[in-house]
């Protein structure tokens, strides 16, 4: 994750394995997480403004499944997306990717059901985990996270969207 560069995606400075204050050297986004701006009423979401968030996002993603050690997100939802720097009426947000307590690298480049699951604060190993809400199907049915939970997961969070056009006639 380390060796990972995108302005998309939150970066990883170091880590301390000094027990008991075990920890991780991020830097610090001041914008605060996604599903807290999508909540603010004083936000008017225009359709320009969820299709470039969403493209964003896309993009994020994008990185981390093509990059040198693809990495599966494995919990990807509004609240593990981070604003850089607080929200300006008018301009579009910049967001960032983070949170990948729950990710995985995938071995094999080549198939998206292998990967290795990397060590996490909070739960150790895993076959499983994320957030009910946006997790594939498949995932309850004990398959590992690969790249489609993960689109599955962004489906999910594009669908939690406050919709700025109503699409019913």
């Amino acid at each position: 994750m380390s060796l990972m560069r995108s302005p998309l995606v939150c970066s990883l400075y170091g880590v301390t394995l000094e027990a008991p204050h075990y920890g991780l050297v991020l830097p610090f986004h001041s914008g605060g997480a996604l599903d807290d701006f999508l909540r603010d009423d004083e936000v008017q979401m225009t359709q320009d403004m969820y299709l470039r968030m969403a493209l964003s996002l896309a993009t994020a993603m994008e990185h981390l499944h093509t990059s040198l050690e693809p990495v599966v997100h494995g919990d990807l939802k509004s609240r593990n997306v981070l604003l850089a720097a607080p929200w300006k009426q008018g301009e579009l947000p910049k967001l960032v990717l983070c949170d990948f307590g729950l990710s995985t690298v995938r071995c094999d480049v080549q198939s998206t059901q292998a990967s290795t699951t990397m060590p996490s604060m909070a739960t150790g190993n895993r076959g499983g985990g994320g957030t009910v809400n946006w997790m594939a199907p498949e995932l309850f049915e004990g398959s590992k996270p690969s790249n489609e939970s993960d689109v599955y997961a962004f489906a999910m969070l594009m669908y939690t969207y406050p919709n700025p056009v109503n699409p019913a006639p």
